[in-house]
């Protein structure tokens, strides 16, 4: 399941994997390739979360709050966090060293 919700200014979905699932780079090339071909590139998620489960309020709303607050973080977030760099094909982890470079303004979106 990927569900997306919209940050300043740019797209972050997150998706839902079964516990014995992983993603390949063959997986994430092509769910970016896909993205790509079906969405227009304004809709295209620069930002993809995997969690185990997603959180729901009473009512079974998203709770977003912590997604919001946790942002693509690999520090706040125990997740796995990919990013749609500029140039690239496929998705690529985010880890403290891309979190930097983002922030740094070193990839622009």
């Amino acid at each position: 399941m990927i569900s997306a919700s919209v940050m300043p200014n740019l797209l972050i979905a997150w998706a839902i994997l079964q516990d014995d699932l992983s993603l390949s780079e063959q997986d994430l090339a092509s769910m970016a390739d896909q993205f790509k071909t079906e969405l227009p590139a304004y809709a295209v998620p620069v930002f993809l979360r995997i969690q185990k489960q997603i959180e729901t309020t009473g009512t079974f709303k998203y709770s977003k709050n912590k997604l919001k607050e946790e942002a693509f973080d690999p520090e706040k977030c125990k997740e796995q966090i990919f990013a749609l760099l500029p140039g690239e094909s496929a998705y690529s982890e985010v880890d403290a060293d891309v979190f930097q470079k983002i922030n740094q303004g070193e990839y622009r979106f």
